[in-house]
């Protein structure tokens, strides 16, 4: 590590060290700050905010008319470049340029549908129950995962033990966690004695 490096992260940690709270007074002052700081994050994004939404409202009259015109002409080129194909298209190839624009005509991968008069949720219910069990998992891709709600109700968060008749889950290797979450909640005055609040977790 450099000199200079070295001397920036020793003035890190002392700078940590010195904001670090070490009695009652200290904290009071800490939290104050993080308040000040959180009520000018809010205030600068929501000024920023309102730049953001001015600039677009500035421009979005221009910006849809000029979608609603391409939205228009691009079916009028396409009916057109289907209809002269062979015009505008060398022998098996499936791109053409126009302008120094290029224009294809790609046939799309397969993919799997179903006819109107049905939906893809209920032809799966009909394999489910398919006389022929080889064939319908031929076609059925099963999704396994742990029924996690399930593991939750066979713990007994008092006693910190697996209910009676699931201490097996233990042996598989599974443990029930929590923890414990530090949080600060600020308070602004807004007027007229209204309040709000903002909360804080550390990521």
């Amino acid at each position: 590590m450099s000199d200079k490096r070295k001397n920036a992260t020793q003035r890190a940690k002392a700078a940590k060290l010195a904001a670090t709270p070490r009695s009652p007074q200290d904290l009071q002052e800490a939290v104050s700050a993080y308040a000040v700081l959180e009520m000018t994050i809010e205030s600068l994004t929501l000024e920023a905010d309102a730049e953001l939404k001015a600039v677009t409202e500035r421009h979005t009259a221009k910006i849809e008319a000029r979608k609603a015109q391409a939205a228009e002409l691009l079916p009028l080129i396409e009916e057109y470049t289907r209809s002269h194909r062979s015009e505008l298209f060398k022998g098996d190839s499936k791109t053409t340029e126009v302008c120094g624009h290029e224009l294809s005509l790609r046939t799309s991968p397969p993919k799997v549908d179903t006819t109107p008069k049905t939906t893809q949720k209920a032809v799966l219910a009909k394999l489910i129950e398919h006389e022929d069990a080889d064939f319908a998992d031929r076609f059925i891709r099963w999704s396994e995962a742990l029924n996690k709600e399930a593991i939750l109700e066979a713990h007994d968060l008092v006693s910190g033990d697996w209910k009676p008749g699931f201490e097996e889950l233990g042996t598989l290797g599974l443990v029930i966690t929590q923890n414990e979450v530090f949080s600060l909640k600020t308070k602004r005055v807004l007027g007229e004695g209204k309040t709000s609040t903002g909360t804080a977790e550390p990521a």
